[in-house]
């Protein structure tokens, strides 16, 4: 039988590169475009100096006349607190005891677990970079014995465990399986019966309430009202970032939100993202002025719409309505490091699970994204 070590050095040797590649590069375009970084990290927490408007010491006066007034310029810090990210892999006792003859065995045996790990991986992260961070997945409109009607069922796919949570934020169901989705209907089938009321609650990944990724949506829709990384935007609005209500997706109204992210920080857009209904009418409107529809290929394989040679990609995970203007530029995530396994105290990856015939070997990633320029973003909502 091939022994643990042997599947430790496979771990980590063979699979790590490939896993952390994997997610970091096809998981999103945007996400390939944006700075990593171990900088401005300080016991678990991203401190990011950022500067409030300009320095007030410069104006005009007489020839004999005084000077301006000195003025340095506003620095606060931004902070936000790192997220654990966590993906574990398991693999039965008896799994491993066929796997007898060589590692290659193991790399076989490993192979469906690791795509599956990788896969799921891809998914939440993606999901998450376009949520505020808070963690909820959807709110329950209707509930029956195994299913639940949701709000929005973009967030959910098949396989996933999930914790039920009561409209006082009370916690009543935990890692429930979602067996099917209905996306037509909005419906979640569970595999558990749901036999208390869940109505006006809402979902979340297990163990996931309010200790998610900030998104990009964290700067629109704060988790705590009226701040911002930790800086009150009441006192400081200038960091607030604009939301644009349109009654109808137009090349006028686009390069109108353009403009004036241009003329409120003078940064340029750079990438626009939007919901999959938000590209079907921006394709009809360029049907209807008659148009040539270009396309752009972006790193990672993935395709998009041009708008003036700027990418309009279209992600499920967005918001129905929904468009986001981005500088690609003044996003960074902050991490502590790439992909890793957790390791035992004996440096062990591969670990027997209490109390059960399993292995299990826990991957992780601490990382946060943050905004360094909240006010050069912005975010179109069509009704």
């Amino acid at each position: 039988m091939i022994t643990t070590t042997q599947v430790d050095n496979i771990l980590q040797n063979i699979y790590l590169d490939v896993i952390g590649n994997q997610i970091d590069t096809t998981t999103s375009p945007f996400l390939n475009l944006i700075e990593k970084s171990a900088q401005n990290i300080y016991q678990g927490q991203v401190k990011y100096p950022t500067r409030m408007g300009i320095a007030g010491s410069v104006g005009c006066g007489e020839e004999l006349g005084g000077m301006p007034k000195a003025d340095s310029a506003d620095i606060l810090n931004f902070t936000c607190n790192l997220a654990n990210i966590y993906g574990t892999l398991s693999i039965s006792d008896k799994a491993l005891r066929c796997s007898r003859n060589t590692p290659s065995d193991a790399v076989n045996l490993f192979q469906s677990e690791l795509e599956a790990l990788v896969d799921s991986a891809k998914y939440n992260f993606n999901r998450m970079l376009f949520q505020n961070g808070e963690g909820i997945l959807a709110r329950v409109a209707e509930q029956d014995t195994y299913t639940l009607t949701l709000d929005d069922v973009r967030n959910c796919t098949p396989g996933m465990l999930i914790d039920i949570y009561d409209e006082f934020d009370d916690i009543i169901f935990e890692a429930v399986k979602i067996l099917g989705v209905d996306y037509a209907n909005k419906k979640i089938t569970l595999n558990k019966e749901i036999d208390d009321v869940a109505l006006e609650g809402f979902i979340t990944i297990q163990n996931s309430y309010q200790k998610e990724l900030n998104g990009i949506d964290y700067i629109f829709n704060p988790t705590t009202s009226d701040k911002i990384y930790g800086i009150d935007t009441s006192k400081f609005p200038y960091f607030v970032p604009e939301t644009i209500e349109a009654e109808e997706l137009t090349c006028d109204k686009i390069q109108e939100t353009i403009d004036l992210v241009e003329e409120k920080s003078g940064s340029l857009i750079d990438f626009i993202i939007a919901s999959y209904d938000m590209r079907r009418q921006y394709l009809s409107h360029l049907r209807d002025i008659r148009s040539n529809v270009d396309y752009l290929n972006l790193d990672g394989g993935f395709k998009a719409l041009s708008y003036n040679g700027v990418p309009v990609y279209a992600d499920k995970f967005v918001e129905k309505g929904t468009m986001y203007f981005l500088n690609s530029k003044d996003y960074i995530l902050a991490q502590l490091g790439d992909w890793d396994w957790i390791t035992g105290t004996n440096g062990n990856i591969l670990l027997p699970a209490e109390s059960s015939p399993y292995y299990v070997a826990h991957l992780v990633k601490y990382a946060n994204l943050l905004c360094k320029r909240p006010f050069a973003q912005a975010k179109m909502v069509v009704a």
